[in-house]
C-alpha cells in the first residue's frame, strides 16, 4: 500500500465527495465549503492518497492568536483504521511548525471516541467541553434596554470580568467563532471591541458576532459570562436584533458546568451538540 500526503487539487473533489456526502447522515458541511477551502491561500488543505486514489482530507487554519486549527478530517470508510488521519495531521502540523506555529487546537464531538484516540496519539489532550445551544421552535427573542456595545475605554474592565468568570475557567480561556476556538487574550478582546462584537450590561458580558461557512451565515454568542439575569438579557438582545443578512442559525456556546445553562434552557434553547476542545503544544513530530 503506497500512501502519499499532498496538497489538495481541484480534481480531488469528485472522489472525496463521493464518501464525504454520506457523513453525518448526509449533512456534512464539507461539500458546501470545498471550493472556498481549496481557494484559501491562508490555510493548508491536505489530501491523502492510497495507491493513487484520494481517500482522505484535512485542513490547517491559522487563528488570530497564532494557534494552528485542525479541522475537516475525513477518511473513506474502507480505509479507516490504517493511521491515515494521523498521517494527514502530522503533515499539517509539520507545515504549521515551518510557519512558526508552536501550538495546535482542534475539536471533536463528545461521542466520537475513535477520533479522541487518534488525536491523543498526535499529542493532544482535552482542554474543555462545550455545548452548543440553539433556539427551540417558537422561542422568541427581543432587543433589550440597558444593553450596549462595549467601548474602547471599557476594554480593561471587560477583560477583568471575563478572566474572573466561571465560564472562562471552565471553557479553557477561549471564545468560539463558528466551531473554532481562539484564546481570549487582551489583544484579541481589544480587536473584538473595535469591531463592535462585545455586548455589555451592568452584570454580564458577551461576545456576539456573525459567522458562517459555505454561504450559510449565523448569529452566534461566542462567549458569555456574568450573572444569570444579565446573561439572559444579553442573549435575548443578541438573538433579537435585526440582521443585515438572513441568518440560518442562532448558536450559543457555553462550557459544561456553567450555571448559565439552566438560564438558556429557560429561554427555550436546546442543546444541539456537545464538543471537546483539544490542544497540543508538542513541537516534535
Amino acid at each position: 500500500m503506497k500512501v502519499v500526503v499532498r496538497r489538495a487539487r481541484a480534481s480531488d473533489r469528485a472522489p472525496l465527495m463521493k464518501f464525504v456526502r454520506n457523513v453525518w447522515g448526509g449533512h456534512d458541511y464539507i461539500p458546501s465549503v470545498w471550493e472556498e477551502w481549496l481557494a484559501d491561500r491562508r490555510a493548508i488543505l491536505d489530501v491523502v492518497e492510497v495507491d493513487g486514489k484520494p481517500v482522505g482530507m484535512g485542513r490547517l487554519r491559522f487563528l488570530d492568536d497564532g494557534v494552528g486549527w485542525l479541522e475537516g478530517a475525513r477518511v473513506h470508510p474502507d480505509y479507516r483504521g490504517r493511521g491515515l488521519a494521523g498521517r494527514i495531521g502530522r503533515d499539517l502540523m509539520r507545515t504549521g511548525r515551518e510557519k512558526g506555529v508552536t501550538s495546535f487546537r482542534l475539536t471533536s464531538g463528545s461521542r466520537n471516541k475513535s477520533a479522541h484516540r487518534q488525536v491523543t496519539k498526535l499529542g493532544f489532550s482535552e482542554v474543555a467541553r462545550v455545548s452548543v445551544y440553539e433556539p427551540s421552535e417558537g422561542a422568541r427573542f427581543d432587543p433589550q434596554t440597558k444593553v450596549w456595545q462595549a467601548a474602547e475605554n471599557e476594554t480593561d474592565e471587560v477583560f477583568n470580568m471575563i478572566v474572573g468568570s466561571q465560564e472562562y475557567r471552565l471553557g479553557g480561556g477561549v471564545f468560539w467563532d463558528g466551531f473554532s476556538a481562539t484564546e481570549l487574550s487582551l489583544g484579541i478582546l481589544t480587536n473584538l471591541v473595535d469591531r463592535g462584537s462585545v455586548l455589555r450590561c451592568d452584570e454580564a458580558v458577551a461576545i456576539s458576532k456573525l459567522g458562517g461557512e459555505g454561504g450559510s451565515p449565523w448569529r452566534q454568542v461566542c462567549f458569555i459570562a456574568g450573572s444569570p439575569e444579565g446573561a439572559v438579557r444579553l442573549v435575548k438582545h443578541a438573538f433579537g436584533k435585526k440582521e443585515a443578512v438572513r441568518t440560518h442559525w442562532r448558536l450559543a456556546f457555553v462550557p459544561h458546568g456553567s450555571r448559565l445553562i439552566r438560564e438558556l434552557r429557560g429561554l427555550g434553547m436546546r442543546r444541539s451538540s456537545s464538543l471537546i476542545l483539544f490542544e497540543s503544544a508538542d513541537s516534535k513530530d
